[in-house]
Protein backbone atom coordinates (compact mmCIF):
# COMPACT_ATOMS: atom_id res chain seq x y z
CA UNK A 1 0.00 0.00 0.00
CA UNK A 2 1.20 3.50 -0.79
CA UNK A 3 1.49 6.01 2.05
CA UNK A 4 2.08 9.74 2.27
CA UNK A 5 4.00 11.42 5.08
CA UNK A 6 2.39 14.79 5.80
CA UNK A 7 4.14 17.50 7.78
CA UNK A 8 2.08 20.29 9.32
CA UNK A 9 3.03 23.07 11.72
CA UNK A 10 1.66 21.03 14.63
CA UNK A 11 2.14 17.34 13.76
CA UNK A 12 3.29 14.62 11.38
CA UNK A 13 0.75 12.31 9.79
CA UNK A 14 0.68 9.16 7.71
CA UNK A 15 -2.08 8.90 5.15
CA UNK A 16 -3.44 6.04 3.08
CA UNK A 17 -5.40 8.51 0.98
CA UNK A 18 -4.38 8.96 -2.65
CA UNK A 19 -3.66 12.58 -3.49
CA UNK A 20 -3.14 13.70 -7.11
CA UNK A 21 -0.63 16.34 -5.95
CA UNK A 22 0.78 18.06 -2.87
CA UNK A 23 -1.64 20.91 -3.51
CA UNK A 24 -4.55 18.59 -2.78
CA UNK A 25 -2.95 17.75 0.57
CA UNK A 26 -2.47 21.46 1.24
CA UNK A 27 -6.18 21.97 0.59
CA UNK A 28 -7.01 19.50 3.40
CA UNK A 29 -4.51 20.77 5.97
CA UNK A 30 -4.57 24.51 6.57
CA UNK A 31 -1.21 24.33 8.40
CA UNK A 32 0.44 22.13 5.73
CA UNK A 33 4.22 22.43 5.44
CA UNK A 34 5.37 19.55 3.23
CA UNK A 35 4.71 15.97 2.24
CA UNK A 36 6.63 12.95 1.00
CA UNK A 37 5.36 10.10 -1.11
CA UNK A 38 3.41 8.27 -2.06
CA UNK A 39 5.83 5.53 -1.05
CA UNK A 40 5.42 1.84 -0.31
CA UNK A 41 4.97 1.08 3.39
CA UNK A 42 8.41 -0.55 3.68
CA UNK A 43 10.09 2.56 2.25
CA UNK A 44 8.16 4.78 4.67
CA UNK A 45 9.17 2.49 7.55
CA UNK A 46 12.84 2.70 6.64
CA UNK A 47 12.69 6.48 6.16
CA UNK A 48 10.99 7.04 9.52
CA UNK A 49 13.24 4.59 11.40
CA UNK A 50 16.36 6.33 10.08
CA UNK A 51 15.11 9.90 10.41
CA UNK A 52 12.93 9.74 13.52
CA UNK A 53 14.34 7.26 16.06
CA UNK A 54 12.20 8.87 18.79
CA UNK A 55 8.93 7.59 17.35
CA UNK A 56 7.02 5.70 20.03
CA UNK A 57 5.74 3.15 19.34
CA UNK A 58 8.23 2.38 16.56
CA UNK A 59 7.68 3.48 12.97
CA UNK A 60 6.94 -0.13 11.99
CA UNK A 61 4.32 -0.48 14.74
CA UNK A 62 2.55 2.77 13.87
CA UNK A 63 2.52 1.93 10.16
CA UNK A 64 1.18 -1.56 10.91
CA UNK A 65 -1.57 -0.03 13.04
CA UNK A 66 -2.61 2.31 10.21
CA UNK A 67 -2.55 -0.45 7.61
CA UNK A 68 -4.68 -2.72 9.81
CA UNK A 69 -7.26 -0.02 10.53
CA UNK A 70 -10.07 1.35 8.44
CA UNK A 71 -8.80 4.87 9.14
CA UNK A 72 -7.08 6.79 6.37
CA UNK A 73 -4.98 9.07 8.57
CA UNK A 74 -2.74 8.53 11.60
CA UNK A 75 -0.98 11.15 13.69
CA UNK A 76 2.56 9.93 14.39
CA UNK A 77 3.57 9.93 18.04
CA UNK A 78 6.97 10.45 19.58
CA UNK A 79 8.56 9.78 22.97
CA UNK A 80 7.88 13.38 24.00
CA UNK A 81 4.14 13.15 23.21
CA UNK A 82 1.68 12.90 26.07
CA UNK A 83 -1.45 10.78 25.94
CA UNK A 84 -2.59 8.01 23.62
CA UNK A 85 -2.05 7.95 19.88
CA UNK A 86 -5.09 8.77 17.80
CA UNK A 87 -6.12 7.22 14.51
CA UNK A 88 -8.07 10.06 12.98
CA UNK A 89 -11.43 9.69 11.36
CA UNK A 90 -12.95 13.07 12.04
CA UNK A 91 -11.16 14.60 15.02
CA UNK A 92 -7.82 14.54 16.78
CA UNK A 93 -7.87 15.23 20.52
CA UNK A 94 -4.11 15.96 20.38
CA UNK A 95 -4.09 18.86 17.94
CA UNK A 96 -7.67 20.09 18.17
CA UNK A 97 -7.98 19.66 14.43
CA UNK A 98 -11.28 18.60 12.98
CA UNK A 99 -11.81 17.41 9.44
CA UNK A 100 -14.92 18.16 7.47
CA UNK A 101 -15.69 15.79 4.63
CA UNK A 102 -14.32 17.35 1.49
CA UNK A 103 -13.04 20.34 3.45
CA UNK A 104 -9.91 21.68 4.99
CA UNK A 105 -8.46 20.73 8.33
CA UNK A 106 -9.40 23.37 10.88
CA UNK A 107 -8.89 24.15 14.52
CA UNK A 108 -12.05 24.79 16.53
Amino acid sequence: MLLQIIYTETAMFLSKKTYPSWRDIQDEFFDYNASLGPWEADVVTEYLQNGYPDLAPSAAAQIAELLASDCALLRLTFLADQGPKSAIRGHSPHTGEARRSGGRTRRP
